[in-house]
Formats: structure tokens, sequence, C-alpha cells
């Protein structure tokens, strides 16, 4: 009887663990950091890209681009390595920002998902593959990267053009 009601509670804590937890998605590695920002504009407007060494104190080569939807500003980090290198990044990203106080941290060996609010700002990060993705804003930012995920799972599944 006890084993049976321990295996009904980690199953039910699966369950819930699996509802929580939104699966990172990332375009495809034949796409440039470019790429990966202009596929995003359909529901946001592109404002402008440049090129970044950083983001915060870590230091990596990549793109950052500033959209705008309804008049809320978003920035989006995209950097692109080797999986190693990416995972790596992501993993000082959350150092630097702390661990103990994100809204999400799941840390997987093949991905990452992190949320964190500093300083008025939302902060969402995620890595997969060979791409580190780093979405803030003040408002909805979680909203933004949940669309820029879903823009690579359409094309992951060959639903967008």
């Amino acid at each position: 009887m006890k084993k049976a009601l321990i295996c009904c509670v980690v199953l039910l804590l699966l369950n819930l663990w699996g509802c929580m937890m939104r699966s990172v998605n990332v375009p495809p590695n034949s796409y440039s950091p470019i790429s990966a920002i202009n596929i995003v504009q359909d529901d946001y407007h592109l404002n402008f890209t440049d090129v970044v060494d950083n983001v915060y104190s870590v230091r990596a080569k990549g793109m950052v681009a500033s959209f705008e939807k309804e008049g809320k500003a978003y920035l989006l980090y995209v950097f692109k390595g080797d999986s190693s290198s990416v995972k790596e990044h992501w993993k000082a990203l959350v150092k630097e920002l702390g661990i103990w106080k994100a809204r999400t941290y799941l840390g997987f060996p093949s991905s990452g998902l992190y949320s964190i609010s500093v300083d008025g700002k939302k902060i969402v990060a995620w890595w997969k593959k060979a791409w580190f993705f780093v979405a803030e804003s003040s408002a909805d930012t979680e909203e933004f990267a949940d669309h820029v995920m879903d823009v690579y799972k359409q094309l992951e599944e060959g639903t967008v053009w």
C-alpha cells in the first residue's frame, strides 16, 4: 500500500511538472543569427539590429534586435556557437542573475530555459543545440519569448515560410 501511494505521488508530480514545462525551440542550424531575427517579425515590428559582443557580463559575439508591438519594446539577443559554448553562456547568465530569485529554471543536458525579474525588467533566456537567446522587456517578456519559440517550432514542423 505504501509503495502504491508513493508511485501515485511520483506520477502526479511528474504529470504536474510536465504541464508546467515549455519546450525550448530554436531555428535550424543552417540559419544565421540575422535570419533567426528576421523570421520573428510577423507579429512584432523590427526596429533595428546590431552586432554585440556580450549580454550583461557574458562575453559572446552575436546580435541584438529591437522589436515593438502595441507600444511595448523588446530586446532579443541571439548567439550562435557550438552546443557546449552556448550552454556555458546560458549557465554564466543564470549564475550572474541568480538562480534563487528565478521565476523559471529548467536545466537539461540538451537545453535550458530560465526567467527572472530584475530591476523592473523581465528576462527570459534559453539555449538548445548551437543557439543561445535572451529576451528582455519591462512588459510581456514571456509572451514575446513564447512567440519567438513558437515561430521556431513552426519552422521545425515546416508550417512557416
